[in-house]
């Protein structure tokens, strides 16, 4: 039932809802996947004392391409302190050639990982463009729908800050 009115939504060109059943506070859903580079990331090891927006993503997605310069922006002024990372979960059904090749196209210069149809389950995917924030391997916030840079801004905000202990922690 659920399938038949999330094609009927698509078909109608309704917005359907990204992340249902995730909510801030709760561990985020595990994945090992590799960036074209050929490294592994995780949300567990990848967001220890820094925020993560995993952002998903596909080529053929325009709302989806109208914010990778937003995300080239935040990745630029703030992934230099080790303190944050964007990276791209690319759901492209046509693999690795067609994920590189928009990469290239639309110079995305953060890390962009080929995801899978399990991943997009378990983050409970149902629509594009789609981003959540992690820390610490748990979710801070869902978001939903395209995104400017202050739109952007206005989600990291409440966020920036480290958690009590994370400094002496990642000292350690």
């Amino acid at each position: 039932m659920l399938k038949t009115l999330m094609i009927a939504a698509l078909s109608l060109g309704l917005p359907l809802a990204a992340g249902a059943g995730l909510s801030p506070g709760q561990k985020a859903p595990h994945f090992e996947l590799k960036d074209l580079n050929g490294k592994t990331w995780t949300p567990e090891r990848d967001s220890k004392h820094k925020l993560l927006l995993v952002d998903f993503w596909a080529s053929w997605c325009v709302p989806c391409l109208k914010e990778i310069p937003a995300l080239k922006q935040l990745q630029a002024e703030h992934g230099q302190d080790q303190r944050f990372s964007v990276i791209g979960i690319s759901m492209e059904k046509g693999g690795r050639p067609q994920v590189e090749a928009a990469a290239v196209k639309y110079d995305v210069d953060y890390p962009v990982l080929i995801g899978s149809a399990a991943v997009a389950t378990s983050f409970g995917l149902q629509g594009f463009p789609s981003a959540v924030l992690i820390r610490d391997g748990k979710v801070l916030k869902v978001l939903v729908g395209e995104r400017k840079l202050k739109d952007f801004e206005a989600d990291l905000a409440p966020f920036w800050e480290a958690p009590k202990g994370s400094e002496r922690k990642a000292q350690d």
